[in-house]
C-alpha cells in the first residue's frame, strides 16, 4: 500500500512539473509571437508615415 502511494505522489510531482515546464514553454513562445507581431504592426506603421511625408 505505501509503495503505491509513494508511486502515485511521485507520478503527480512529475507532472505539476511537466505541467510548469509546459507553461513556461508556452509564455516564451507568447512573447515571441507577440513581439513579432508588434514589431511588424510597428515597421508596417512606420512605413505608412514615411510614405505619407514623402507624399
Amino acid at each position: 500500500m505505501s509503495t503505491l502511494v509513494k508511486i502515485s505522489v511521485a507520478r503527480r510531482g512529475n507532472v505539476v512539473v511537466s505541467l510548469l515546464r509546459l507553461e513556461v514553454q508556452l509564455r516564451v513562445i507568447f512573447a515571441s509571437v507577440a513581439c513579432c507581431w508588434y514589431f511588424t504592426r510597428a515597421s508596417d506603421w512606420m512605413t505608412s508615415m514615411e510614405r505619407r511625408r514623402l507624399s
